[in-house]
């Protein structure tokens, strides 16, 4: 019986330019695809983790601010009688607890503030209360401390505020100035605060104003702020729109993310420096 021989040329069976061709196209638009839905999984993540590191580094700012705000004017009747404490102006007249900038830092001495716009765009404001271990966390030794945890051996504690961009690091925090044994100290608290804006109550007001629109004997009748700090993002793939401190839709000047965050918080000495005076604890030797 014959073998019949069949011709390896015959038998082979292989793909045509045309199925190649449909085939890498194929895998091209399903990896495209892929990666898209990649970069948009890591871009949606990326502004999860953005939004949350803003949040998280307004409410320190917001709190840091409210912890101060709170203890504004703290033993004022006691201030207010010494005829030549710190708390006097030139004229002898008792000065405020709380004085703000509009657009600008507050400068000059303790009691006697000026403001000074250095062209960040953002308010200032100081705050001044009785130095002891009540109104402050104490030290080991038992001295008060102010806003940077430094020692106070005045007795009159200061925190002024304000947000600006760090000349060597160009990163903007938000900063606290205050007085210790070397003199007025300044130090970054808390970082990617890119603005400040404080707007102020009046006693039996509607709604709040700014600094600019208060008088000088207003200070004394504030009895609430509203603080807003806009906070800066990771750099995002595009500009991104946000609703600022005034309440305007701002687009972002970079690809940075940008969110604003307000708080009202109320100066629980006010009242009570109006009504009765403040119990204050025993003197001790400095």
């Amino acid at each position: 019986m014959m073998t019949r021989l069949v011709s390896p040329r015959r038998c082979a069976h292989g793909a045509s330019l045309a199925e190649l061709l449909i085939a890498l196209a194929l895998g091209l638009l399903v990896s495209a695809t892929v990666v898209t839905l990649y970069r948009g999984q890591r871009e949606v993540h990326q502004r999860i983790a953005g939004a949350g590191q803003m949040a998280d580094a307004a409410a320190a700012a917001l709190e840091l601010i409210a912890m101060h705000v709170r203890i504004a004017g703290f033993a004022a009747a006691r201030i207010e009688e010494r005829s030549g404490d710190a708390a006097k102006g030139t004229a002898g007249e008792a000065q405020p607890a709380l004085f703000g900038c509009a657009f600008g830092r507050v400068h000059g001495g303790p009691a006697m503030p000026v403001c000074k716009s250095d062209g960040a765009g953002s308010d200032g404001f100081q705050l001044r209360y009785e130095a002891d271990v009540v109104s402050s966390w104490p030290t080991a030794d038992g001295w008060p401390t102010n806003c940077l945890g430094q020692r106070v051996t005045e007795r009159i504690a200061l925190a002024r505020f304000n947000a600006h961009v760090s000349s060597t690091t160009r990163t903007p925090s938000l900063y606290c100035e205050t007085l210790s044994d070397a003199g007025l100290t300044t130090q970054p608290m808390v970082e990617s605060i890119e603005r400040l804006r404080v707007r102020y109550w009046l006693a039996g007001a509607t709604s709040p104003i700014g600094a600019a629109a208060l008088a000088a004997d207003d200070w004394n009748r504030i009895v609430a702020l509203d603080a807003c700090v806009v906070v800066q993002g990771p750099r995002g793939r595009a500009r991104s729109a946000y609703v600022d401190c005034d309440g305007v839709t701002v687009t972002t000047p970079d690809t940075r993310m940008r969110a604003a965050f307000t708080r009202s918080i109320g100066l629980r000495n006010a009242a009570v420096r109006e009504v009765e005076p403040v119990a204050v604890p025993p003197e001790r030797s400095r």
